[in-house]
């Protein structure tokens, strides 16, 4: 099977199954006759043969498309108003937690943010306590939900803390484009916000807009064009996790 985030979807939902049986990865590996490293590897690689994974799926006593339903059972994940509490104060365990969802492998988001394995190891075991993750015997997390469509209520902790003040960043940074640029702007995306929340991007949009219709009336040498749409959350903002 090749490596994307479906395979990680089985497998992460292989995981779950596991830890509720009490199967362990050397009882897989006696089974199996191999090597219990070998069952270790392809379980955390999430590199799997399909027809060891139908093996796997009938000693546990299940089907391969009843692992194929687990893995779909969750489309959406909504945090809890406690998850929520504790990621709006720890800006770096939500994003860790995101690429997690995304099917990034902890050797990859380690990699990507240059953390050391204590740090990696605080923020594995942070989303563990607020039972985001489970973590199996080797110490690799197991998402409860994985590839989901995560989201929060802007009148909640986490879109009071952040939302509003990226949706201020978001104008400032526009505005700093709009200057320093002439040629088309296209950003396209498509995400969620409060009412409220839309009502205020939709002033500070039709603000830098009005400010620069200003400008344009007192004339200029320079034609400008301009489609602007915008990808909310996709920024740097939420794409730091910090060494501990």
């Amino acid at each position: 099977m090749s490596t994307n985030i479906e395979t990680r979807k089985l497998i992460s939902a292989l995981k779950r199954v596991l830890r509720i049986k009490k199967v362990k990865y050397r009882d897989i590996a006696k089974h199996l006759n191999l090597a219990e490293s070998t069952v270790k590897r392809f379980m955390s690689e999430c590199d799997i043969d399909l027809n060891r994974l139908i093996v796997i799926c009938s000693f546990v006593g299940m089907s391969l498309h009843d692992l194929m339903h687990e893995s779909e059972i969750q489309s959406e994940l909504r945090f809890t108003i406690e998850q929520e509490s504790f990621l709006a104060e720890h800006i770096s365990h939500l994003c860790f937690f995101l690429e997690l969802n995304d099917g990034k492998a902890v050797e990859e988001i380690s990699s990507k943010y240059k953390l050391s394995k204590s740090s990696v190891d605080h923020y594995l075991l942070g989303l563990e306590q607020i039972k985001l993750i489970d973590i199996d015997e080797d110490g690799n997390p197991i998402l409860r939900s994985f590839g989901t469509t995560v989201m929060w209520d802007d009148r909640g902790p986490i879109g009071q803390r952040y939302s509003s003040y990226y949706l201020k960043e978001m104008t400032a940074r526009a505005q700093k484009h709009l200057i320093n640029n002439s040629e088309l702007c296209l950003r396209i995306g498509l995400r969620r916000l409060s009412t409220h929340n839309w009502k205020n991007f939709k002033e500070d949009i039709d603000t830098v807009l009005a400010k620069y219709r200003n400008l344009s009336s007192k004339g200029g040498d320079q034609p400008v064009q301009y489609l602007f749409i915008s990808d909310l959350w996709h920024d740097s903002f939420f794409d730091r996790i910090d060494n501990i």
